[in-house]
């Protein structure tokens, strides 16, 4: 049995401008898009319903989905930037 993604990435505490929740417009789902970063390393991606789309872990400054996927996390201004390491798409989130 393959260990979750979550199990093999311990979660970090995020740097305090991270932790929060932020949203981002997401122009091919034409929706709004909600990032929660939680002060123990857990991170959520949600719709626009609220409901979790996506789950990963905070760790050195990246985020480890648990599809294996992995995101960088970078301050900007009153929000933060999120980019797929793999493709280069990024959203810029603002502080909700």
């Amino acid at each position: 049995m393959v260990q979750d993604r979550l199990d093999i990435v311990a979660p970090a505490r995020p740097p305090s401008w991270a932790v929060g929740t932020f949203t981002a417009w997401d122009p091919d789902a034409r929706s709004t898009v909600i990032l929660d970063v939680v002060g123990d390393g857990r991170v959520f991606l949600r719709n626009d319903r609220g409901q979790a789309v996506s789950q990963g872990s905070f760790r050195d400054g990246s985020v480890f989905w648990r599809n294996g996927s992995r995101s960088w996390l970078a301050r900007e201004g009153p929000g933060v930037l999120l980019g797929d390491v793999a493709s280069g798409r990024h959203f810029n989130f603002r502080r909700s």
